[in-house]
C-alpha cells in the first residue's frame, strides 16, 4: 500500500492535513533507522507550533495539556515500565 493509499484510507479522500501528517509519521516510524531523531523532531514541532500559534495567555495551559497527553500516551503504550518489565501500575510516574 502506498503513502497515498494510506492517506486516502484515513481521510476517505477528503482533505485532512492533520490526518496526512499522522500517516506520514507512522510510515516514518516504521522505516527510520534512528527513532530518537524522529521523536525529538516531533516534540520540537509540537512545542514550536504551540509557541507560534497559541495565544500567549493560553500557552501555559496548552503546554500543560501537551504534557498530560504525552504522559497519557506513554502510559497507554506501557512505555514507562520498569527495566524488569513489571510495569508501573498504570502510571508513568512522570
Amino acid at each position: 500500500m502506498s503513502t497515498g493509499d494510506n492517506y486516502r484510507q484515513y481521510t476517505n479522500g477528503e482533505p485532512d492535513p492533520a490526518g496526512g501528517l499522522c500517516v506520514a509519521i507512522r510510515l516514518l516510524a516504521e522505516t527510520t533507522e534512528n527513532p530518537c531523531v524522529l521523536i525529538g523532531a516531533l516534540i520540537e514541532g509540537a512545542v514550536y507550533t504551540a509557541y507560534r500559534s497559541v495565544p500567549y495567555k493560553e500557552q501555559s495551559a496548552s503546554a500543560a495539556a501537551m504534557l498530560r497527553l504525552l504522559i497519557e500516551r506513554i502510559d497507554a503504550y506501557g512505555l514507562a515500565r520498569s527495566p524488569e518489565g513489571t510495569g508501573s501500575g498504570g502510571r508513568s510516574g512522570l
